[in-house]
């Protein structure tokens, strides 16, 4: 099995998930920890709804990997 971070090191499709939601969450500028708790739930059913999106992390170079 191979690390987390898949076989070159670099960055796998969640992390690259998580990137995009934090990208999201701060354009919102959460005041407090509930903001957070509702924005952060709120990107990712977004994203759920944009597969065209999700799909480019697993054609990025370094996660080609996952798909192959």
């Amino acid at each position: 099995m191979r690390g987390a971070q898949g076989p070159t090191g670099g960055a796998g499709p969640d992390e690259l998930v998580w990137g995009h939601v934090k990208k999201q969450v701060s354009r919102q500028i959460p005041q407090s920890q509930d903001d957070l708790k509702f924005l952060v739930p709120s990107a990712l059913r977004r994203l759920q709804k944009l597969p065209h999106i999700v799909a480019r992390f697993f054609r990025h170079p370094r996660c080609r990997y996952a798909i192959g």
